[in-house]
């Protein structure tokens, strides 16, 4: 027998090498591990590649490996990007959805690597893909269930916060009603004591002008005293199929408009009806008038209409005065929310409340040194639940 010669040895080595190399990627069952050529043509396949993608080798051999890529991922031009990138960068990993023979989607991480001869010469790529697919919907289940979660949890705090702003009403609603009874009267015993004053006073005595302030004050003082008794005293409507012109037309003519604001009127006609407390509402939209008013102390145009959708009937109340800047735009229908000088920011609170008791809702649009415009919403009486 003769002798295996030294220069031999390197040979089956490296033999044995690729055959144990061979034996490895064969036994890898849960992974696909396959050769393309330099255009990305199927050279070599195993075992697991045809478990993962479906295919036998004798199937795929020769054709190009896009045809495991979705459409829409063919159409981008996805297969012949990563082949670029391991191409020039030796390696290209990427996660994303796969095709098998019969169609069906799997996740698969991918790693693609660029085989090189010893002078650099690109003789092809090497490609190992892993099915991630239980995995991704996994991760895609417990997405699914911090999303629900988060939004009971948003659903909860809007509850809690509901709840605290309802017993915060109540408790206020009960101070203002003790309050306002408890300063009624003394109110009424100062207001009296400057009328007798005045009438037993000569027209000439100084002390005139002082008592012109204490009434000016007093009255003042009556208007706190109203808003909190109409904050206090909302209670449940006696809703009836109503007219809003005929609300609108009742509350502007008892306003008190100074003679520097004009005012425009316009009440569509064959307006529907909305099941309302009339009372109520004509309280909401005096309380929007006299805000509109005192928006406009230098004067200006105050504008009221009504209008109506397929589903709702609407009045809006529209002024030209000081504006309301936008970080109070979320805040001015709070209770105790002011920007005035004078009052206690209770009359707009007052009308929300009015205007939810009754079914409906307000929205205001406003822009500094231009002025604001308020928008009540109503559903018409035939379509009020």
């Amino acid at each position: 027998m003769a002798k295996r010669s030294r220069s031999d040895r390197p040979s089956k080595a490296l033999s044995d090498r690729g055959v144990r190399f061979r034996l490895l990627v064969d036994s890898a069952i849960d992974y696909a591990i396959f050769m393309l050529d330099t255009e990305g043509r199927v050279v070599t396949w195993n075992a697991g590649a045809e478990r993962i993608k479906g295919y036998r080798a004798e199937e795929i051999r020769g054709r190009h490996y896009s045809c495991f890529y979705p459409e829409e991922a063919r159409r981008a031009g996805t297969p012949a990007h990563l082949l670029e990138v391991a191409a020039s960068q030796g390696r290209c990993e990427d996660e994303g959805w796969r095709l098998r023979k019969d169609g069906s989607r799997f996740w698969a991480n991918v790693v693609i690597t660029a085989v090189r001869d010893g002078a650099g010469r690109l003789l092809g790529f090497s490609k190992v893909t892993r099915d991630l697919t239980e995995r991704r919907r996994a991760q895609e289940a417990l997405d699914e269930r911090a999303r629900a979660l988060e939004e009971k949890t948003r659903a909860l705090e809007a509850a809690q916060e509901a709840l605290v702003r309802r017993e915060r009403l109540a408790i206020l609603g009960q101070l203002a009603g003790g309050l306002s009874h408890e300063l009624r009267n003394p109110l009424g015993v100062v207001k009296n004591s400057a009328y007798f004053l005045r009438m037993v006073l000569p027209d000439d005595e100084p002390a005139r002008k002082h008592l012109a302030i204490i009434e000016r004050e007093v009255g003042t003082a009556n208007r706190i005293v109203t808003a909190l008794l109409d904050f206090a005293r909302v209670s449940v409507p006696t809703r009836v199929p109503s007219d809003l012109n005929t609300v609108v037309r009742a509350r502007l003519d008892r306003a008190a408009v100074p003679d520097a604001v004009t005012v425009a009127a316009t009440l569509a006609e064959d307006l529907p009806l909305v099941a309302v407390d009339p009372e109520q509402i004509g309280l909401a939209l005096g309380n929007l008038i006299l805000n509109a008013l005192q928006a406009m102390p230098g004067g200006g145009a105050l504008t009221v209409e009504t209008s109506w959708t397929a589903r709702d009937v609407l009045i809006g109340v529209a002024d030209t005065g000081v504006g309301i800047a936008p970080e109070h735009l979320d805040k001015i229908f709070e209770p105790l929310f002011t920007t005035k000088a004078r009052g206690i920011g209770l009359g707009l609170s007052v009308v929300k409340r009015l205007l939810e008791a009754n079914g409906g809702g307000i929205t205001v649009e406003s822009t500094p040194g231009q002025g604001s415009r308020f928008l009540a919403r109503f559903p018409r009486a035939s379509e009020d639940p």
